[in-house]
């Protein structure tokens, strides 16, 4: 390995904010200990993003894991939170990208690493490609850099397309859990009202991670106490 070069680990999940369906779901601190089981499995060299973080359980899960970082911001709704932790010592911070979204970026030995949620709405592709446009304009992806997060669109819509037009790929690309839907999960499948019930039987690939000047070692998805698959990638960078 060149001087200079390391490998690194990361991950995303959206773990499910539990106010659509409170009555189908059991509560996100009923749900902690099955997250903080699920993400134990990751090397220590692990950058970990999530999403839909309720309250203050971005704090319980770091915790739980022995994280040196921990850094979460209040997303578009009251008390739903995006960020990230590690057990390796990083200094993220958060950026904005439209009105009520914020990305969280650190850098780990000059590979950049954002971690977002674009906004959902049923017919809201134009501000998508919007936040999309505002994040690479903020980002430096000039050296080796990872999007990774909860995209609320499919990869062949122009939102995500413009990632690949700015240089990146997917790091699942390449492997079957690429056409796998990250969302719903089979345990979550029932939760969904109308119309993303109907919509959600054919299941879609939102999550994903976006890599540029890496090398992708390995790659996939893993399900847990979530309605989203997590996804996650072994990188080498130089």
């Amino acid at each position: 390995m060149k001087s200079g070069d390391h490998e690194l680990t990361v991950c995303f999940w959206n773990i499910l904010f539990d106010v659509y369906q409170p009555s189908l779901v059991a509560s996100q601190a009923e749900r902690l200990p099955a997250i903080v089981k699920s993400l134990q499995s990751f090397p220590k060299n692990t950058v970990i993003g999530l999403a839909e973080v309720e309250g203050d359980n971005g704090k319980a899960i770091a915790k739980s894991l022995g994280s040196q970082t921990q850094y979460f911001v209040e997303y578009d709704r009251p008390n739903d939170y995006i960020g990230t932790l590690s057990q390796l010592k990083l200094t993220p911070k958060a950026i904005q990208i439209d009105k009520n979204c914020r990305a969280v970026v650190v850098q780990y030995r000059g590979t950049t690493i954002a971690i977002v949620h674009i906004t959902l709405t049923l017919f809201g592709e134009a501000l998508r490609q919007r936040q999309i446009k505002t994040l690479l304009s903020k980002l430096d992806t000039a050296g080796p850099t990872v999007i990774m997060g909860d995209f609320n669109s499919m990869a062949w819509q122009r939102s995500r397309k413009l990632l690949v037009k700015a240089g990146f790929r997917s790091a699942l690309s390449r492997s079957i859990v690429n056409r796998q839907p990250t969302v719903p999960s089979q345990k979550y499948r029932h939760m969904y009202p109308q119309p993303y019930k109907t919509l959600a039987r054919f299941g879609f690939t939102f999550d994903d991670i976006y890599v540029k000047g890496v090398s992708v070692q390995d790659a996939g998805t893993f399900e847990g106490e979530s309605d989203h698959l997590g996804v996650w990638a072994k990188l080498h960078c130089d």
